[in-house]
C-alpha cells in the first residue's frame, strides 16, 4: 500500500525533475502505482502534489529539530532551523523551483500562506515561543515575510547556502530583534500574500 509520502519521495528522486503535472508524474510511475490509487492519494492533482511536498518539508524540519541544541539563544535557534530548511530545499532545488512556478494558479497560490505559517510555527515553537497574544501572530508573520523574501533571493541570485543565510541574517537585522520584532518594522498580515505575488512575478511574469 502506497502513501503520499512514499510516492512523493519517488517523485523527488526523478532526474531531471519533470515538474508537478499529475498526469505526467503518474505516467512516469505507472509501473508502480495505478492511476486510481494515484488519484486517491492526490485528488486535486498538482495542488495536492505540491501540498504534499510542502508537508514533507515541514516534516523534514520537525525531524531535524531533534538535533537542535538547547543551549542556543532564540535567534541562533531560528537561524539554525532556517539554514537546515534551506539545505532540505537545495537537495530538491528543481522540485522547489517547479513548485514556485505553479504559483500563478490561484488554487496553489492561496495555499502558500498556510504553508509558510506551518513552517514558521514549527520554528517558533522549537525556539521556545509560548506567546498566546498578538506576539504569537506578529512573530510568525515577521519570520514568514523574511523567509519568503529569502526564498525569492535564493532563486533570483543562485547564491550558495552561505549567501542565502547572509541575506536571511540581514533581513533579521532589519527587524532589529527576531524575538521582539520592533514596532517600526512589524509587517502587516498582508505581507505574506504580497510576497507570494512577488514570487508569482518572479516565476511566471517572465
Amino acid at each position: 500500500m502506497h502513501t503520499s509520502e512514499s510516492i512523493l519521495k519517488s517523485i523527488l528522486q526523478m532526474s531531471p525533475f519533470p515538474g508537478w503535472n499529475a498526469a505526467a508524474l503518474h505516467a512516469a510511475l505507472s509501473d508502480s502505482i495505478s492511476r486510481l490509487e494515484f488519484d486517491l492519494l492526490f485528488p486535486n492533482g498538482t495542488e495536492s502534489l505540491i501540498s504534499a511536498y510542502h508537508a514533507y518539508l515541514v516534516t523534514l524540519l520537525s525531524e531535524s529539530i531533534l538535533e537542535l541544541s538547547i543551549d542556543l539563544g532564540t535567534t541562533a535557534k531560528i537561524r539554525w532551523m532556517m539554514h537546515t530548511h534551506f539545505e532540505h530545499i537545495l537537495r530538491h532545488s528543481e522540485a522547489e523551483r517547479a513548485a514556485l512556478s505553479e504559483l500563478y494558479h490561484p488554487s496553489i497560490a492561496i495555499t502558500a500562506p498556510a504553508y509558510v505559517g506551518q513552517l514558521t510555527d514549527v520554528m517558533w515553537r522549537a525556539a521556545g515561543d509560548e506567546s498566546t497574544d498578538m506576539n504569537y501572530y506578529t512573530k510568525r508573520i515577521s519570520l514568514g515575510t523574511v523567509y519568503v523574501a529569502t526564498l525569492v533571493y535564493w532563486h533570483t541570485s543562485s547564491a550558495p547556502i552561505d549567501g542565502v543565510m547572509q541575506f536571511f541574517d540581514d533581513r533579521l537585522d532589519n527587524l532589529k530583534s527576531v524575538t521582539k520584532g520592533a514596532k517600526e518594522y512589524a509587517p502587516s498580515p498582508d505581507n505574506i500574500m504580497k510576497n507570494v505575488r512577488l514570487l508569482k512575478a518572479v516565476f511566471w511574469d517572465k
